[in-house]
């Protein structure tokens, strides 16, 4: 059965837009550059003649960060040219230009002519993901002709385009000017942590080993299974971040009838103990939910009257613990630190739990704050998607 069509609205290639809207490919408003590669002798990175982009290495967080340049330039793009990665892995990546600069020929760049290039960035970077899986062959690709023969909705009155763009763009400046703030907020808490955890005259020394219950265990050698709700949740070392947080994207669920041997508890840390990110640790929230840790993790329980967990994993983010962590991973072969070896790290700490406590509450309620910024930029971003759907489909009207 076809779905009716709401007034106003036609079926189209590109899927319901409205009736006064038209559609384009993309050979129809624009002119396509081909860029060329340098050879290594005309590069440098002293900053000599004009910046070379090579590829999407350059513009991996959404802005341009080059390191090369050259002398002896092929093709240039200008300032508001949509860079797009047309070989290797990252084909359909693109950016939007913000100066001169020469581009390889991992690149393409689309030029303008008679559109608004703001509408039409926007539009590409929504589909981005379809521009990518255009790309085929052993070495992935996007052709001239995948490009030039794009098929996109447009709004007839530039008005129109230059409204939506606007109204896009100034979501942008929100995410970016929240991004910046977080960035502050957490470059504020380091120079805290810093300075609260540096050793003071009067201060101990322990051995993580004297201020445990127990001893330190392995986690659970066991499959990952698609995440359920019913099922536990697995954490795993790729689940930790790098500032010591639970990542929710691709959680996973474990299924096994040991798992409740595995569950963290209040004031649990687990450290990761073998591969690259081998000393990365996590203390356990229980907003996180149920969690079993794997078994390339090792878990501790930290006596709370010897030593605040909270004030130990934030030790574990600063330079005197990952020197430690370097030389104990590396006296093998193979990175890696043992249960045994664990207990051997020594703390510096103020001789009063009471005066752990308050410089754990201090540099708590700074991660608190930055949750709390990070929560509401997720929820921009995520209106920053549904304004996209429904504005660049034409469902919601600006003109």
């Amino acid at each position: 059965m076809i779905a009716k069509v709401r007034e106003g609205y036609k079926q189209t290639e590109v899927g319901v837009i409205p009736e006064d809207w038209g559609v384009e490919r993309l050979c129809n408003g624009i002119q396509l550059l081909s860029g060329h590669h340098v050879i290594a002798h005309f590069c440098n990175t002293e900053g000599i003649g004009i910046p070379y982009l090579t590829g999407p290495a350059d513009f991996q967080q959404g802005n341009i960060q080059h390191s090369k340049y050259t002398a002896n330039p092929s093709t240039l793009c200008r300032k508001d040219d949509i860079l797009v990665t047309v070989k290797g892995s990252g084909a359909g990546k693109m950016v939007l230009a913000d100066s001169e600069y020469c581009i390889s020929r991992q690149l393409m760049a689309i030029r303008v002519i008679d559109w608004d290039v703001h509408f039409l960035f926007s539009l590409l970077k929504q589909d981005e993901s379809l521009f990518g899986a255009a790309a085929i062959g052993l070495i992935p690709g996007l052709s001239r002709m995948d490009i030039l023969n794009k098929f996109i909705p447009l709004p007839q009155k530039m008005q129109e385009q230059t409204a939506i763009a606007t109204a896009l763009s100034d979501t942008d400046a929100l995410i970016a000017s929240l991004e910046k703030l977080i960035e502050k907020k957490r470059a504020i808490k380091l120079g805290a942590m810093q300075e609260l955890l540096k050793p003071k005259e009067g201060w101990l020394v322990r051995r993580l080993g004297d201020c445990l219950i127990g001893t330190p265990n392995y986690g659970i050698n066991a499959a990952a299974v698609a995440y359920s709700d019913i099922l536990p949740t697995y954490i795993r070392i790729t689940d930790i971040s790098e500032d010591g947080r639970f990542c929710l994207e691709n959680m996973r669920s474990v299924d096994s009838p040991f798992s409740g041997n595995y569950i963290l508890d209040e004031g649990d840390i687990v450290f990761a103990r073998t591969g690259a990110s081998v000393g990365k640790t996590y203390l356990y929230n229980k907003s996180d939910g149920l969690l079993v840790f794997a078994g390339f993790l090792i878990r501790i329980k930290v006596n709370p009257k010897i030593l605040n967990p909270f004030y130990l994993q934030n030790y574990t983010t600063t330079r005197e613990y990952w020197n430690w962590v370097k030389v104990m991973s590396m006296r093998s072969g193979q990175p890696g630190i043992n249960g045994n070896e664990f207990s051997q790290l020594e703390v510096p700490v103020p001789p009063s739990i009471l005066e752990q406590n308050r410089i754990a509450t201090i540099l708590n309620d700074m991660d608190t704050n930055i949750s709390t910024l990070e929560q509401k930029l997720s929820k921009y971003k995520l209106l920053k998607q549904g304004m996209m759907q429904e504005l660049l489909t034409g469902k919601t009207r600006l003109v």
